[in-house]
């Protein structure tokens, strides 16, 4: 089969495709087999997408999906959020200190 010359082709043509599936299918199982079709041979972004598609397959197959995410890369769990219409969890505080202070000696 021949390809179109590089400077004809549509960079963004998978990451669009991808995103637009990954946000229509809920299928864990669909989502995985289509992220193990996708070869560098097809696009130099199938790395990226076939590893979104599977972080999605995860996140609707666990039982507790917000450990899921915790697990994940925090910029794929953000997008995978994106996708979902989940809300973002609220900021944790920092830590604080404990009270004790070191001995002062004289």
């Amino acid at each position: 089969m021949a390809k179109l010359p590089e400077e004809k082709r549509d960079a963004t043509w998978l990451p669009d495709l991808v995103s637009g599936f990954a946000a229509a299918c809920r299928d864990p199982g669909l989502l995985r087999d289509v992220a193990s079709l996708l070869t560098d041979d097809l696009a130099p972004q199938a790395a990226e997408s076939a590893g979104l598609l599977r972080a999605l397959a995860d996140f609707d197959a666990a039982d507790k999906p917000e450990t899921a995410l915790a697990r994940m890369d925090p910029d794929l769990a953000t997008l995978i959020r994106r996708l979902r219409d989940i809300p973002d969890p609220p900021p944790t505080r920092p830590k604080r200190k404990s009270g004790r202070r070191g001995k002062r000696y004289n």
